[in-house]
């Protein structure tokens, strides 16, 4: 008897004893031997699993504590806070525990558990009679040592399918991968599954303690409960397996390839019913070898939100679900953290070992507390079940038993490797990580070894093939480069290698279509942003980065987002402003686009070194680039008349330059001339390039919208000006749909802000009006770009304005900005008259001076006083003589209704009749805007 049998028997042992089968519900629960069957058939649970519900039906209606459980289903074992509530939980799926009312396990607070539902005791049956008969059926010794697993596999369905099929036609089959991404767990999943087809048994190999590759063998022969007494030990295993067919585990192997190898081909060779099954984070090489790369699990995409039913359809994410609820059973993700449990999968890669770490720390820390110290993953993720390996109680000891396993030469090539934050190229390691003592081509066959042993992703479906680590190994790999006395050298090569990147993405952006210029280039944002990290941090070059960011690429605003970029700008801004040693043409881009981003501030100056650029004269091309830079200054401030002297500048000199620039010019001189007041001109302008031939235009001189979306929105502006507001009306919508494929997010804001949306304001759409601001808003929400949101809540507040009982002269609460205040005026906030009349009467903008002065007729008439009638006539008169003047056609109709209004006042009928008759025949061209109702309405008034 053993020393276990001699142990005093417990109560539910006692009951055990008195009884050979349990029954309760549809359910029997036998003891010889003990197993769960449901009307006759057995149902499928772990070992675990049955000896606790063994516990609980012994003794129906009492409490049971966690302690006694656990003494009793893990005897001498130290267990995992949460492998009780695993098990129950199992349990209760198992028993379809509250399911059409049936309750088996009912838990008790702070006390334990209990089974509630009614059990009756009986001696043996005719099913229990037959197990006698079943374990003596086996012929030949049954090998089956492989451990019941406590909680369930998940996402990796169909890689079991797979591999199982493919266990039925190879004989060695090898999971290869990460540490740490669930090797071990699916090779036992797949195992057990097929056990069925191995009459001989199925045997686990643990292959992680051996240390020294003489040992193997006898690993083998123990697992399989062999006694290896003589010196010919694989002569003996082969003996025995020979006759058998049997499944084997060769578990981590990674450290043993080589004695592996060579025992597993010379096993299959002499046993034709022997299968192999390995796990290893490099494949065996062995003959016949068959290879499952397993990839991470499935976690959400950084993109648009995703609601909780989504993530959860993610396998990282109800891991990460299931693995917290166990940890805290009031845990659940939902919408109010889903974002949270989204980011954290994607942070960790997806890699199963790691999202369980993370959530084991959630009922300590919360969810949002394990995202906010993530950063830090080797530390957060420290320790694992006390029950694990130990090189599986901490990523760090896992990645530990890999580094120690490579060459010193292959160490120092993971390492630098972790200067990528993202993809990158054998080009781009070569660069970074390759110097005079370790040269390019070892570079490359160490790259390609630490592929073979799963420190180093390949997607070899990239044109050139992209290399990548997992998140934990590049933090593994950064924290042994913190030791490396080449660390800042390396860092400095990968930011140097990205300025290369980017000038290659400047020269390339013209030649190649949008989406496919995004998809070749996005993939560098993360080592873009990691290169900017090091060059603005404490041990970085200032100068590589202000480099990087002034390269004449526009797209990387895209890529980083306006917040990011502005903060980066500032960044560089800051440092030249400390001394930083930077070109003049440099300091002007990131200026320009500094503050393009911002909310523009008209009374900033712009600075002297971009103005020295601008009249410097020996290189035209960067004198155009300035010339261009200081339009922009100007524009953004709103100081049109400056705009003009940029453009006639601009035109004289891109005569020394060449047809694509001369282009660029003349869009600068449409753009200038419009905003002063000077239509027919601006539209010849614009006509002249809307149908000339496309030329591509420089990218340092293509700023954020195409020439023609540039040209067709300032027409539609001058088609309602001119007084052809059913013809701006149709262009504008033509605006917004083509911005709507444009390279930049500005793009729309631009065609909405500049175009569509005043000019149905100003034809008294405002239905139409709403629903562009809600698709400003929507695009704004998906594409945060600040100074455009100033535009859309000054926007808002005017609709409010329009819609309700306030007087148009309620001041808008706010400053806007110069190019805000011209048009918001025109929208009929006449709270902002006197600063917008300021500028025209300075003359600093020009294309709303009619009806500056008509507005301003409009408020001495509301004013009252002795003179109020005589000097809002002359205001009106000298609002028509200017429209005329102009041919600004919509600005004088709104101009002669004010004005027959005043004299119907007065009146007048037969003035106010003249006045507007001749308006008549334009009023089928202003396509009934509001401006026409109200010219029908006076005349009908006149009559």
């Amino acid at each position: 008897m053993s020393a276990h049998d001699s142990l005093t028997l417990t109560p539910a042992a006692a009951a055990i004893e008195a009884a050979a089968l349990f029954a309760f519900g549809p359910f029997q629960l036998h003891t010889e031997p003990l197993r769960l069957c449901r009307q006759e058939e057995e149902v499928r649970l772990g070992g675990r699993a049955l000896d606790l519900l063994m516990a609980l039906v012994a003794r129906p209606g009492e409490i049971l504590s966690r302690s006694e459980l656990e003494a009793q289903v893990w005897p001498y074992s130290v267990v995992e806070d949460s492998s009780l509530r695993v098990h129950v939980a199992a349990l209760r799926r198992a028993l379809g525990d509250g399911v059409d009312g049936a309750r088996y396990i009912a838990n008790v607070p702070g006390r334990g558990y209990s089974f509630v539902a009614p059990v009756s005791r009986a001696r043996a049956g005719p099913t229990a009679a037959r197990a006698p008969a079943l374990a003596a059926a086996p012929a030949r010794d049954l090998v089956n040592n492989l451990p019941t697993s406590l909680t369930r596999l998940i996402g990796r369905d169909a890689i079991i399918a797979t591999l199982a099929a493919e266990l039925a036609q190879r004989r060695l089959v090898s999971i290869v991968g990460h540490g740490g991404i669930g090797k071990t767990s699916l090779a036992l999943v797949v195992a057990a599954q097929v056990r069925q087809h191995f009459p001989d048994g199925v045997c686990l190999v643990d292959l992680a303690p051996l240390t020294a590759p003489n040992h193997v063998i006898e690993t083998v022969a123990s697992a399989l409960g062999l006694p290896m007494t003589s010196d010919s030990h694989v002569s003996e295993l082969e003996k025995w397996l020979r006759p058998r067919r049997v499944l084997l585990v060769m578990d981590n192997c990674e450290h043993l390839l080589d004695p592996v190898a060579a025992l597993v081909e010379r096993m299959l060779r002499s046993a034709a019913g022997l299968v192999v099954l390995a796990t290893s984070r490099e494949p065996l090489d062995a003959e016949g070898e068959w290879v499952h790369r397993l990839r991470p699990l499935e976690a959400p995409p950084d993109g648009p939100p995703i609601d909780t039913a989504g993530a959860l359809g993610f396998s990282a994410v109800a891991l990460l679900a299931e693995r917290a609820a166990a940890s805290l059973d009031s845990f659940s993700i939902d919408a109010g953290n889903v974002h949270l449990a989204a980011a954290l999968c994607r942070r960790l890669d997806g890699v199963p070992l790691a999202i369980e770490f993370a959530a084991s720390r959630i009922g300590l820390l919360g969810l949002q507390g394990v995202c906010i110290q993530l950063d830090d993953r080797l530390r957060l993720l420290g320790s694992g079940r006390r029950t694990a390996l130990p090189r599986h109680r901490t990523l760090r000891a896992l990645l530990d038993w890999s580094y120690h396993l490579l060459s010193p030469t292959q160490q120092e090539v993971l390492r630098r490797c972790g200067a990528f934050k993202a993809g990158f190229s054998l080009e781009a390691a070569n660069a970074v990580i390759a110097d005079d003592i370790l040269p390019a081509v070892v570079v490359r066959d160490c790259l390609l070894d630490l592929v073979a042993k799963s420190l180093v992703r390949v997607e070899l479906a990239h044109t050139p093939p992209s290399y990548s680590l997992l998140e934990i190994t590049r933090a593994y790999a950064l924290e042994q480069l913190g030791g490396d006395p080449q660390r800042q050298e390396v860092f400095r090569r990968h930011a140097q290698f990205m300025v290369v990147v980017v000038k290659r993405g400047a020269s390339e952006w013209s030649e190649s279509m949008p989406q496919q210029w995004f998809l070749s280039y996005a993939s560098h944002l993360g080592n873009f942003r990691a290169a900017l990290d090091w060059c603005f941090g404490p041990d970085g070059d200032p100068a590589i980065g202000i480099a990087l960011l002034a390269i004449d690429f526009h797209p990387m605003t895209l890529f980083l987002g306006e917040s990011e970029y502005l903060m980066r700008a500032r960044q560089a801004l800051d440092a030249i402003e400390a001394g930083v040693p930077a070109s003049p043409i440099h300091e002007m881009r990131i200026f320009g686009v500094f503050r393009y981003l911002s909310s523009p501030d008209a009374a900033e100056p712009a600075p002297r070194r971009l103005i020295a650029a601008a009249a410097q004269e020996d290189d035209p091309h960067q004198q155009l680039e300035a010339l261009y830079q200081l339009h922009a200054h100007h524009f953004g401030g709103g100081d049109y008349h400056l705009c003009e002297r940029a453009s006639r500048r601009s035109v004289e000199v891109a005569q020394r330059c060449g047809p694509a620039e001369m282009l660029h010019a003349r869009r600068l001189r449409a753009l200038a001339t419009h905003y002063n007041g000077e239509h027919i001109l601006a539209a010849q302008y614009a006509s002249s390039l809307l149908y000339h031939d496309e030329e591509q235009v420089p990218l340092r001189l293509g700023g954020w919208l195409s020439r023609r979306l540039s040209m067709q929105i300032l027409m539609a502006r001058v088609f309602w000006i001119q007084g052809q507001g059913a013809r701006a009306m149709a262009l504008s919508g033509e605006c917004v749909r083509n911005a709507q494929e444009a390279r930049f997010p500005a793009a729309l804001s631009q065609a909405i802000c500049l175009g569509a949306l005043p000019i149905a304001l100003w034809q008294g759409d405002d239905v139409q009006a709403a629903a562009l601001l809600q698709q400003l808003d929507a695009h704004l929400v998906r594409n945060p770009q600040l100074y455009w949101t100033l535009w859309l809540q000054r926007l808002r507040q005017v609709l409010a304005l329009r819609a309700g009982p306030a007087s148009p002269l309620a001041h808008l609460p706010g400053s806007p900005d110069a190019k805000l205040l011209d048009h918001l005026v025109t929208f009929g906030a006449w709270g902002c008259h006197a600063p917008a009349l300021a500028r025209w009467e300075a003359g600093k903008v020009g294309w709303n001076g009619p009806e500056l002065l008509r507005i301003k007729g409009e408020l001495l008439r509301r004013g009252g006083g002795v003179d109020a009638a005589r000097e809002a006539q002359a205001a009106f008169v000298q609002a028509l003589a200017l429209a005329d003047k102009e041919q600004a056609h919509g600005w004088a109709l709104r101009a002669a209704n004010s004005l027959a209004s005043l004299y119907l006042a007065q009146g007048e009928p037969a003035r106010a009749r003249a006045l507007l008759e001749p308006y008549l025949e334009r009023l089928g061209a202003a396509g009934g805007g509001a401006d026409a109702a109200h010219t029908l309405s006076l005349l009908d008034r006149a009559a």
